[in-house]
């Protein structure tokens, strides 16, 4: 009797041990579709071998053994489907067992709602695309973003290949602190660097009997003649003779100032030497918006490029009946359509009064290589996840389909396991196509190397190349200002100064353009530059500039 007494705890003990041992082998992940999850840390054999970290396989996929959700906010151009209707995320989903809960919001909205996010607390796990260099400058050194180096190096060779491939994207993805908080996207292309050109409708020259205007005055006179000489031939005046939007870098009249001996670029900066340049208070300046007044006072420039939005521009080259006689935009398919598109012809830099021939050079994304657009911010759980899913866009056939469109839709796997583009839509213009079915600058990296290699050239890119390397390369003499990671104080000045700056020439200059009074106005207009810090402003950038080239 005393002898079964002492067995019995030890067999309590024995059962006891069992029972944890099995609840453990068969314990769930704390976290089940939410955004905060399991925070585990223990590794332990997946049911494929792979070693474990709480849900999530430590590689291959799928990425979790449970499917978790996460919040994701993103910006989105208003000709995109919504992400979750994309087929590529839908696969990727059946790969990686994540489901994205997207919150999109339109571009026309977007600066305004995200920076009600940063500022709210409430935060998403991340951000998905969309933002600068100046909300990761601000946002990441505060903790908001969290740092990925850390993640990167201990989830993602994808990533790591990336920064070896091209160092110069490890740099842009690298804050002014020496972290990295943010990835961006990288699509390197020559294009980028000629990203606004000017088309003219050539059967309208043709009936009107005029050349592709060469010079500020050929182009006046052909403008006169498309808005008064009845072109399309309805009899109605419903020509638009040249249209375009204000303040953006691709539909701008940015270039269009080269022809009196500088262009404008939407922040007044363009780079001489090594040296950085305003643009708005020179007299090269003052001489072109006096002289596009006078386009605008006769109804050669379409008043409504202040105001219409993209799809109000765009809507412009699609009529029944052709009534647009010029635009300024990346290239004629996007506005018109791949078949009315054949009929506009590129327009070389214009000769101005002074002899001046010039165009602007984008460097602003540094030939669309850029480090900020995707950050996971602090209210998520489970970074390590996001991590992996984020590395899986890296793969170089998953970059492209981000960039490009969905496999099996947009792009298809040739002979030789090269991707290449199936044929667009009949009415749809390939741009349309492309943005229907991808998010386009979400985190993804493709190179100039990568061309011919992984993916072939669009035939939009190749035509566009064309007329950059034939019409316009002679003459992009005139650099805007790299993309740089600006430290905090740096982004503070340009969210608040540089920001007043710009707001009051942007203001004067559509005044001045619409209205005309820049002559009477231009030396109050000078002092008041001289009050907001112009100068101080200019020393900034300069510093920035230095450092980044360094």
């Amino acid at each position: 009797m005393v002898k079964k007494m002492k067995l019995v705890p030890l067999m309590l003990s024995v059962v006891l041990m069992l029972t944890l041992f099995l609840n453990g082998c068969g314990q769930k992940p704390d976290r089940e579709g939410s955004g905060n999850g399991t925070g585990k840390s223990a590794d332990k054999p997946g049911a494929s071998g792979e070693n474990m970290i709480g849900n999530m396989y430590k590689e291959g996929l799928p990425i979790v053994k449970e499917k978790v959700t996460f919040n994701f906010v993103s910006n989105k151009d208003v000709r995109m489907q919504d992400f979750e209707d994309m087929v590529f995320f839908k696969k990727m989903e059946e790969k990686t067992n994540i489901h994205i809960d997207w919150e999109l919001v339109d571009d026309s909205n977007w600066a305004q709602k995200k920076n009600l996010i940063l500022a709210s607390g409430e935060w998403p796990d991340a951000f998905y695309m969309g933002l600068g260099y100046n909300d990761v400058a601000q946002y990441g050194p505060e903790g908001v973003f969290i740092k990925l180096d850390d993640l990167i190096e201990k989830y993602c060779p994808n990533i790591q290949k990336a920064f070896e491939e091209e160092p110069l994207y490890r740099r842009l993805c690298t804050s002014a602190d020496g972290n990295i908080y943010s990835l961006g996207y990288a699509n390197e292309d020559e294009n980028q660097y000629n990203s606004d050109q000017l088309f003219i409708y050539k059967p309208w020259l043709d009936k009107l009997e005029l050349p592709v205007p060469s010079t500020l005055d050929e182009f006046y006179d052909t403008l006169k003649a498309f808005k008064n000489d009845d072109p399309n031939g309805n009899g109605k005046p419903d020509e638009i003779p040249f249209s375009f939007r204000a303040n953006n870098r691709i539909q701008g009249l940015i270039s269009l100032f080269g022809s009196f001996g500088r262009v404008d670029p939407t922040n007044h900066i363009i780079v001489e030497g090594g040296k950085i340049v305003f643009t708005a208070d020179k007299l090269e300046y003052k001489k072109a918006i006096a002289y596009f007044h006078t386009y605008f006072k006769e109804g050669l420039f379409d008043p409504e490029g202040f105001t219409q939005d993209i799809k109000q521009y765009f809507a412009k080259g699609k009529t029944e009946e052709v009534t647009l006689g010029s635009f300024m935009l990346w290239n004629a398919e996007n506005m018109a359509g791949t078949e009315r598109a054949e009929n506009y012809v590129p327009v070389p830099p214009l000769k101005g009064p002074g002899g001046h021939q010039i165009w602007r050079k984008y460097n602003g994304n540094n030939g669309s290589i850029n480090g900020a657009g995707f950050a996971i911010t602090k209210s998520c759980n489970n970074p390590e996840i996001i991590m992996r899913w984020v590395d899986q866009m890296y793969e170089k056939k998953n970059s492209a389909q981000i960039i490009w469109g969905a496999l099996d839709i947009v792009l298809k796997e040739g002979d030789s396991g090269i991707l290449e583009f199936n044929p667009t839509p009949e009415g749809m213009g390939f741009d349309e196509f492309r943005r229907k079915n991808a998010p386009l600058f979400g985190p993804s990296a493709l190179f100039a190397k990568d061309y011919g290699k992984v993916v072939m050239h669009p035939d939009f890119q190749k035509s566009k190349m064309k007329i950059k390397r034939e019409v316009y390369d002679p003459y992009l003499t005139d650099e805007s200002l790299p993309g740089i990671p600006y430290t905090k104080e740096e982004s503070d000045w340009l969210a608040s100064s540089g920001e007043d700056i710009n707001n009051y020439v942007d203001d004067n200059r559509a005044k001045w353009l619409l209205n005309g009074g820049i002559e009477k106005e231009w030396d109050e207009y000078l002092k008041r530059l001289e009050q907001l810090k112009l100068a101080e402003h200019l020393d900034m950038l300069q510093n920035a500039y230095d450092r980044f080239i360094k």
